[in-house]
């Protein structure tokens, strides 16, 4: 829970979040840094979807998703979905995301959503005060 309080204090401060029907967006032209769409059920954000660090036509994909919502395959309609928002509109031509090793949960919705293994990265990201290995996938269009 402290994740999604955390996730949603950033983009409310930010200016980032994408709700059902707008987006705003972090640059005045050109590619936005982040868009983020937020997952509403009956009114609840129960997750979260979106791409930062957009530049030269690629961007980093990252989702969360409340744990009483994981197995119901939310979240790989919301990536699917998502991604074909981020080829479309935004111009994206390649999608990249890293998943912490031992997320197989995370690991299965990008290769549902077509998404390509690229290998791991050794203790590239910190997580706890642990440095952590990741899973490399991208998609290109």
């Amino acid at each position: 829970m402290d994740h999604a309080r955390d996730w949603i204090g950033k983009n409310i401060a930010t200016g980032t979040t994408r709700t059902t029907g707008t987006a705003k967006k972090t640059q005045t032209a050109g590619l936005p840094e982040s868009v983020s769409f937020a997952i509403d059920i009956g009114g609840n954000v129960v997750g979260s979807v979106g791409f930062h660090n957009m530049k030269d036509n690629e961007g980093e994909l990252g989702y969360w998703l409340a744990e009483k919502q994981w197995g119901k395959g939310l979240m790989t309609e919301a990536v699917e979905a998502a991604v074909s928002f981020a080829f479309r509109e935004l111009g994206l031509r390649r999608i990249y995301a890293n998943v912490f090793v031992g997320n197989e949960g995370s690991r299965r919705v990008l290769e549902k959503a077509g998404f390509t293994y690229k290998g791991i990265t050794k203790g590239c990201h910190e997580k706890d005060g642990k440095k952590i290995d990741v899973h490399e996938f991208e998609l290109i269009q």
